[in-house]
This record gives structure tokens, C-alpha cells and sequence, in this order.
């Protein structure tokens, strides 16, 4: 995630779409690649970004979010997006703002979940970039049906 203008070409041009441009959800790649889920392929893997990207293009597997299709999956990714734009986001936004896109959010709707609501509102007032990364991942867990403490429990045994 960045604030500011950045583009490694050498190592993103496999990104290429095989789409039209607008079939592509770009925050949801950027989220999903920042996660701890493309983290643990990236350490199981053993992927490593060199001259050559054979790797990388084979072995790292972008889920095509596209086939989400019940109304809860795609709310998660929905709140994914609108936490990922927060994330590259330069200004501070007005908390009253942020109050009221989060509550037009289909997710909350779905899951009355006022604990999580509550800790994204202060993580985003409060600028806490790293645990709205957390409920990222938390999120990404809940689509993908995973253990996030089986994940973590793996990473922590066999790569750290």
C-alpha cells in the first residue's frame, strides 16, 4: 500500500489482464496481495521476485473474485475495497464521513457485528493503518473459509 505515486513495472508486468480493463477490481488485487494469505503462498512457495518472474507468474494464485457470488461474499469484498481505499489515501478523512459510507455498507447488514464496526470506525479516525490491514485479512479469511490461526501457526513453525 502507498500514499504516493509508485509503479515496478519489471515486476507486474504478469498482471497483465487476460479482461477488459473494467472487469478488473484493482482494489481487491491490491488488498488480496497485501494479505497475509498471498504473504503465507509467497513463504510456502517459496517465491521470490528475480529477473526471471516464471515463478511468481506460475505459483502465485490471484482468486478471480468475479465468481463470489452470494450477497455476504460480496459484501466482505465490498468492505475490503472501502477499507483498501482507505489505505491509499493521502488525506485525513471527517469521521462523520467515514460513519456514514461505513453504515451504507451492505456487510452490517448481513452480520450485526457492532464490535467490528466500532474498531474500523477508530481504526480509520485514528489513522491505525495496520489494524485495518488486520481486518483486512480477517475478511479475507471469512471469504476463503481459512483458519487464520492454522495460517499463523504455519508461518510461525516453518518460516520464521
Amino acid at each position: 500500500y502507498s500514499n504516493t505515486s509508485y509503479y515496478a513495472t519489471s515486476d507486474t508486468y504478469f498482471l497483465w489482464p487476460k479482461y477488459q480493463k473494467s472487469e478488473i477490481n484493482y482494489l481487491l488485487i491490491l488488498s488480496y496481495l497485501n494479505s497475509k494469505i498471498a504473504r503465507f503462498l509467497f513463504l510456502a512457495k517459496n517465491i521470490s521476485i528475480k529477473r526471471s518472474k516464471t515463478k511468481l507468474e506460475n505459483l502465485l494464485y490471484i482468486p478471480n473474485f468475479n465468481n463470489f457470488h452470494s450477497e455476504k461474499d460480496i459484501s466482505m469484498l465490498e468492505l475490503i475495497k472501502f477499507l483498501t481505499s482507505f489505505l491509499i489515501q493521502s488525506e485525513i478523512l471527517d469521521s462523520k464521513e467515514i460513519s456514514n459510507e461505513l453504515s451504507q455498507l451492505k456487510y452490517f447488514s448481513y452480520e450485526n457485528n457492532n464490535e467490528l464496526k466500532s474498531n474500523i470506525l477508530n481504526a480509520l479516525k485514528n489513522s491505525h493503518k495496520n489494524f485495518v490491514k488486520e481486518i483486512i485479512d480477517y475478511l479475507f479469511f471469512q471469504i476463503f473459509s481459512l483458519d487464520k490461526f492454522e495460517v499463523d501457526s504455519l508461518i510461525e513453525k516453518y518460516y520464521e
